[in-house]
């Protein structure tokens, strides 16, 4: 039911609810599916289907006598009733044969759930890793992750879609980011920046293989068989990977010390320079609220460009084509930047800061470019490796500045609290930003992220590092 509703003791009709008096006649498996993401302008009231125009979308074909599977999933907040003119639908809600034929479907918001699970999670994890260790953690997110996958899998109405979601979040809060990172801290201490670094480097290409690998699954057996597959994946090769070479931590070891973080440090002599911790609790508050805005406005950013940059840069005239290949150089320069980075520290003393500033800028001097001198193909693309390039490295940065700025104890649970305003932001930013690229256009969402960019490159100022005496 609807926000609401069935919370007085009385019953409220869903769609589960709904079963023919008859058997359908028609048996035939689909032959193909069909998914469409249903987009739009809340506070315009427009709204479209892939995020195209009306004006620009090209039909949608249904053969005759063809059966086929028409999946629709909302990236909005609010509920669309979607109907097909002078057709029918049979509504799969675990009926079978007798799912009821309908011709309007009530479609709820149903997307980016999975960002905000994940940022309630996140202290939770990074507090257990803390303790524990992050073997038995990295595990657990493999059988969730898998879990989630399958219900998204079976998934016939919004409700098991929900559901999926929040367990798919759940499992991103145990296994991504940063709870590998707290998972290295805690194996190698104040000598982890090296092997975040690597981290980042190797799942800078997940998108690179794992998107055709999911492209071709769905062409070939279909979405669902593909989350099975996943689903299988993550249990038969991720976990037994994460025990075969994840050491479990030594009983009663504090964080980050013992054997492993000293031959890591000794074996990466060439880290970021110490700075000793906050003299202070007010001073480390002052220290975690500033970083803390660092990674929600870099979240807010990156996220934002995630959803939206192919459309940015047709707003500001680089084309259809020009923008799908300009957007296209985003995944290779994310990557040639972390490698640079990754060279870097393993020759010269930077501290985190200094590559953190440098990574931040990259996007505020990108915006210029493209603000001042338009969207021909050249400046798209010159954009899209300006802002790939500091994405890359800012991945890198949310995981070594609290390593630099607070030491490893603790860095598990400062790192699931400094991800909740992030994960905030970062579900919030494809929305935000859409209203303002189409109610303002692309240099006013320009400014906001170059703003927020700026923003971010002063807090990085405000926190200066201070060696030990």
């Amino acid at each position: 039911p609807g926000v609401g509703l069935g919370e007085d003791g009385r019953r409220v009709l869903v769609y589960t609810d709904l079963r023919a008096l008859r058997p359908r006649a028609d048996f035939r498996a689909p032959e193909r599916e069909v998914e469409l993401h249903l987009t739009g302008n809340m506070e315009r009231y427009m709204w479209a289907i892939d995020g195209v125009p009306f004006q620009d979308a090209k039909p949608i074909e249904f053969a005759l006598g063809e059966r086929l599977r028409l999946t629709m999933v909302n990236d909005t907040m609010m509920h669309h009733p979607m109907h097909l003119h002078g057709m029918w639908m049979e509504l799969e809600n675990g009926h079978g044969d007798r799912s009821p034929r309908v011709h309007t479907i009530n479609v709820k918001p149903a997307e980016r759930v999975s960002l905000l699970v994940t940022a309630a999670c996140g202290p939770v994890v990074g507090r257990a890793i803390d303790k524990a260790g992050g073997r038995n953690m990295l595990m657990l997110s493999n059988l969730v992750l898998a879990a989630g996958l399958i219900v998204l899998g079976s998934a016939q109405q919004a409700a098991t879609l929900f559901a999926a979601w929040c367990i798919l979040g759940a499992g991103m809060a145990m296994g991504l980011y940063d709870a590998a990172f707290a998972a290295l801290v805690r194996i190698y201490g104040s000598g982890a920046r090296k092997p975040i670094t690597g981290i980042t480097l190797i799942a800078g290409f997940a998108s690179t293989v794992g998107w055709p690998l999911t492209a071709y699954m769905d062409a070939e057996i279909g979405w669902r068989a593909a989350c099975f597959v996943w689903a299988a994946l993550h249990v038969l090769i991720a976990l037994p990977v994460n025990w075969r070479l994840i050491p479990v931590p030594l009983a009663n070891a504090p964080s980050a010390s013992g054997p492993a973080a000293q031959t890591a440090q000794s074996a990466a002599p060439l880290q970021t320079p110490p700075m000793s911790p906050p003299s202070s609790a007010a001073e480390r508050k002052r220290s975690f609220a500033l970083l803390a805005v660092y990674f929600a406005t870099t979240a807010f950013v990156t996220s934002a460009y995630a959803s939206h940059l192919p459309g940015l840069l047709t707003a500001m005239g680089a084309g259809s084509a020009g923008a799908v290949m300009a957007a296209a150089l985003l995944g290779p320069a994310q990557v040639a930047a972390r490698l640079i980075e990754f060279g870097v520290i393993s020759r010269y003393k930077v501290h985190a800061l200094v590559t953190a500033r440098v990574a931040t800028a990259l996007h505020p001097l990108a915006c210029l470019l493209l603000g001042v001198f338009g969207g021909p193909l050249g400046l798209a693309a010159a954009f899209a490796l300006l802002h790939g390039a500091g994405n890359g490295m800012i991945t890198i940065a949310k995981g070594t500045l609290p390593l630099a700025l607070f030491g490893p104890a603790g860095y598990g649970l400062t790192q699931g609290w400094l991800g909740v305003g992030a994960r905030v932001m970062q579900a919030s930013a494809p929305y935000a930003f859409g209203l303002a690229l189409d109610g303002w256009g692309g240099h006013v969402a320009l400014a906001i992220s170059a703003g927020l960019s700026l923003v971010a490159v002063g807090v990085l100022f405000a926190l200066r590092p201070r060696e030990h005496q």
